[in-house]
């Protein structure tokens, strides 16, 4: 890393894009080293907001012309991420060189002074006097100037003239609006310039300061002054801060100031910044403000891309997206259809649905799931036993994990035989690469032991010809099998033994287990381990276990039991298992329920730490959805990362209806880890399912697993990522909500035609196989209990018979009559049936209810038996005689209120009862309100 530290020239920092431009000797940086040497320049800039690093070869032997030709793409590309607006003109621009003087001319005044404004001549000319050390005058013009006869622009004809002359009147139109615009975006005080502080870095009594951001909240304060009417306090925020912007606005002022800026907006605020004893934060009294016009991403392209991979705020502590700002984004961009694919959950369905009415977005239902394969577990142990088949039981050291980057140590096998070890094979190997400490300490394999061994394109040949056609065996055989299948492929060998897992196996067989690493295996069989993680000593423990196992099934299957005993234990082996990501898009109302159904039994039946769907469950359900291969943490993406062979992967991949690919951003995080050496890695894997998918029929699409809907909400979800103890949660991926224009330059590296195949043909070609679907039904569904109506009228009459004797008193038969008219009526009978039978039950098991809410204003619910509240007006009742005495004229506002009293037929004291309470409160002034009968428990048996 010194060495290529060493090379380094000369170091530019580009603050408004955030990036230090590094100028060095020689060829660019590559390797780990390189690696290393930018992560050392990015921390010592790292106050600066962890900038991003750009190294630049110098180019002093260089001429200019020489220089602008071959670094042309690289200046308008630091350009457009200083101003990212400046895009459409910088693909439309020309140069041309005369001299020392580089002329950059636009079709546009707009550009000329955007760009100008933004200080861009200097910024070249520093960039282009650090490469080549040439003092260069760079200039932009918007066509006033040709410059030399090299200026790359069309010829000058009768048409392109008149065209010229339309622009120049169409930009003349522009800048006239454009100043009156300027003039208009003042809120109070002047226009100004200055660069704007991030407020995180205001300190108290700063002086006068300038900050921009959006407004997230405002508050009016009436003034009682001569000169000030109100005081608007606008809250401020770059994303990183917020700050309180305090704005006097006189009387004059009052009209045009007062609603001229909403939440939203983005503001400028010049003003001294001072410390407030009363709110005890810093705020800025603000002497000049102005509105900033905000450059909103659209989506130009006239064929739009579909988002078939989007979280909302749903996906818990993950996604931060508002279902409807998502829906309404896509709408505002034309997207005809979006997919909400949540993890593991279909909350957001009935709010998207909402959306979708409102906006016309087709929406597509879906979730992004946790599929386990419990056909891997359940094939290993079903496959035909034979025990006087041939087995080869191996087992290999490695310098690490990654069959991509790691290398094989040694290599160790034994051969079975009639049920008997039979020969053994084994090597060390040299894997020309330094072996690492921490791999020697585990092994005890170190490079002198090596140094003179055979190299693996010599041993592999050699095991596979001591295995030939033998059924392959090996504990957690995908990672010894990635290896093999890996450096076998590398030398155009192809590996077709069939394969099985003993760590699979005893899985299925030996479910009670804690763990199932080979010492655990090997204890509970009483098998003594001489050396562990030494190939072949690893191998010969390995099939004294797999010919105890091949007992264990001999014995059992011979139970007609076996079956069903070992599907009861299956679920408990399951746990075990790592989950794959997987996207569930549902086609029909069918698969819609179906869907609805794996996420019941994933939460309630297959739940470890994540809701988890079995493969067997999803093959089940999968008529009437599609199913897609999901982001880095799906099955085909690993099975990619881990070295699997084509045919492995292709078998992997033709379970799926879709292929994902998506941006290099999202797995950045690899190469940051060291998983993957460069972006280069992640852009072979996705040219890789591309290959996949075309080979056999498969479309594939590109996703971009959306969390936010803009870049800078990223803020919001490093605030959660935080909070559940993310290390990197700084450092997380750009999953944002993609353009089409930003989605085919993501994937151009994939070729034009095969960009627009993905990112456009494939996810509008899986959207027309998807029906316009209804998530919950618009009509009300309640249980059915046969009879309820006639059983509401009985309990009904008979209570109300029982306390008020016969007949009734007038008011009490209107108001039952009105009730039950309604309620019956409405189809709401069945509620009141089982709200009464739940009272009834709860009261015989000891338990007090109590109601609470509207269900008081319902005599039936008084009769029936659901409330103990009466709503009649306040009234005298004889419990003896049924006298009852109603006071209607509103002298008295309940029953309690009464004063006490005797009945005046038979002389006993009368009851207080009735709190004055319409009916309509209930149900409404139609009787058509659907009830809602809340019920508080209490007490104990």
């Amino acid at each position: 890393m010194q060495d290529i530290l060493k090379r380094v020239k000369k170091v530019m920092v580009n603050e408004r894009a955030n990036e230090v431009i590094v100028i060095v000797d020689g060829e660019e940086w590559q390797g780990q080293d390189a690696k290393a040497a930018i992560g050392r320049i990015r921390e010592k800039f790292k106050k600066r907001g962890d900038p991003r690093v750009l190294i630049v070869r110098s180019e002093e032997d260089s001429s200019l012309e020489k220089l602008i030709k071959t670094h042309w793409t690289f200046f308008c590309g630091l350009w457009r991420r200083s101003f990212p607006a400046a895009g459409p003109w910088l693909e439309s621009c020309t140069y041309s060189i005369k001299g020392n003087r580089l002329l950059v001319e636009f079709c546009s005044e707009l550009a000329l002074h955007a760009l100008s404004d933004r200080g861009f001549e200097g910024l070249t000319q520093r960039l282009i006097k650090a490469m080549s050390g040439k003092d260069v005058t760079v200039s932009l013009t918007a066509g006033e100037e040709n410059g030399s006869e090299e200026a790359l622009i069309p010829p000058k004809t009768e048409a392109w003239d008149e065209e010229l002359e339309e622009i120049k009147r169409i930009v003349k139109q522009s800048s006239s609006k454009q100043n009156k615009a300027t003039k208009n975006r003042v809120i109070i005080g002047k226009a100004f310039r200055g660069s704007p502080k991030p407020i995180k870095d205001i300190i108290q009594d700063a002086g006068t300061v300038v900050v921009e951001g959006d407004v997230c909240g405002i508050e009016k304060k009436e003034l009682n002054s001569q000169k000030y009417s109100l005081l608007m306090s606008l809250y401020i925020t770059d994303y990183e801060d917020t700050i309180e912007c305090r704005l006097f606005i006189d009387r004059a002022s009052r009209p045009r100031v007062e609603n001229a800026v909403r939440e939203g907006d983005r503001v400028r605020v010049r003003g001294e910044a001072q410390y407030n004893k009363y709110v005890k934060e810093i705020v800025i009294a603000g002497k000049d403000a102005m509105l900033i016009p905000t450059e909103q991403r659209k989506d130009d392209c006239p064929q739009k891309r579909i988002e078939l991979h989007a979280h909302t705020r749903f996906s818990a502590l993950d996604g931060v997206a508002p279902v409807e700002a998502l829906i309404e984004k896509a709408a505002e961009w034309g997207h005809k259809a979006i997919a909400i694919t949540d993890h593991g959950v279909v909350q957001a369905f009935p709010e998207a649905y909402e959306a979708s009415q409102r906006t016309g977005v087709k929406v597509i239902y879906g979730l992004e799931g946790y599929m386990i394969d419990d056909l891997y577990i359940t094939s290993q142990t079903d496959f035909e036993l034979n025990k006087k088949g041939r087995f080869v039981v191996f087992d290999i050291e490695t310098t690490g994990l990654d069959p991509m980057r790691d290398c094989i140590t040694e290599i160790g096998a034994v051969l079975i035989k009639n049920g008997n070890i039979t020969g053994r094979f084994h090597s060390l190997v040299n894997p020309e690469v330094p072996i690492p400490e921490e791999i020697v300490e585990l092994t005890g394999i170190t490079d002198e032991m090596v140094k003179d061994c055979p190299t693996a394109s010599q041993v592999i040949p050699a095991f596979l010809d001591f295995a030939g056609d033998s059924v392959l065996v090996a504990h957690n055989a995908p990672f010894d099998m990635g290896f093999i299948q890996h450096k076998a492929a590398g030398m155009g060998m192809t590996v077709k033994n069939k394969v099985l897992d003993t760590l699979a196996i005893t899985r299925r067989l030996l479910p009670r287990l804690k763990t199932h690493k080979l010492s655990a295996v090997a204890q509970h069989f009483n098998i003594d381990m001489e050396r562990a993680h030494r190939a072949v000593d690893d191998a010969l423990v390995t099939a004294k276990i797999f010919l105890k196992c091949m007992e264990i099934l001999e014995r059992e299957r011979k139970n007609t039991a076996w079956g069903s005993g070992r599907n009861a234990l299956l679920k408990e082996t399951l746990n075990r298992l790592r989950s794959y990501h997987v996207t569930i898009l549902a086609k029909d109302q069918q698969g819609l329920e179906d869907l609805y159904r794996l996420v019941s039994s994933s939460h309630l039946e297959y739940f470890h730490k994540t809701p988890r769907i079995p493969k067997s469950l999803l093959l089940e359900k999968r008529r009437g959805l599609l199913i897609g291969s999901a982001c880095e943490a799906g099955e085909l993406y690993r099975g990619i990362l881990s070295g699997k062979s084509d045919n492995e992967l292709e078998e992997i991949a033709s379970f799926y209806d879709y292929l994902e690919i998506q941006p290099v951003g999202n797995n950045l995080f690899m190469v940051e880890s060291g998983k993957l050496s460069d972006v280069g890695d992640i852009q072979r894997a996705n040219k890789k399912v591309y290959e996949i998918g075309k080979k056999l029929g498969i479309p594939v699409v590109a996703t971009g697993d959306v969390h936010f809907i803009n870049p800078r909400d990223m803020v919001f979800r490093k605030i959660i990522l935080s909070g559940k103890g993310f290390q990197d949660a700084d450092s997380q991926a750009p999953l944002f909500l993609h353009t089409t224009s930003e989605m085919l330059e993501e994937f151009k590296y994939l070729g034009e035609a095969a960009a627009r195949e993905v990112v456009i043909e494939n996810p509008n070609a899986i959207n027309e196989k998807i029906g316009q679907l209804l998530p919950v039904p618009l009509e009300t569904h309640p249980p059915t209990i046969e009879g309820a109506e006639q059983q509401l009228e009985e309990l009904t009459w008979q209570r109300a018979h029982a306390l008020y004797g016969s007949p009734l008193p007038g008011i009490v038969e209107d108001r039952l009559r009105k009730e039950l008219r309604s309620i019956i009526g409405n189809g709401y009978a069945v509620l009141f049936i089982a709200a009464q039978k739940l009272v009834s039950k709860s009261n015989e098991d000891g338990y007090l209810v109590g109601s609470r809410g509207s269900v008081g204003s319902s005599l039936v619910a008084t009769m029936s038996g659901i409330t103990e509240v009466n709503p009649l007006p306040p009234h005298y009742l004889c419990g003896g005689c049924k006298y009852s005495e109603f006071i209607e004229d509103g002298s008295v506002g309940s029953g309690a209120d009464l004063p006490d009293k005797s009945c005046p037929e038979c002389g006993a004291p009368l009851g207080k009862h009735g709190f004055d309470i319409p009916f309509e409160v209930f149900m409404g002034f139609e009787g058509d309100k659907e009830p809602d009968i809340d019920l508080n428990f209490s007490g104990e048996y």
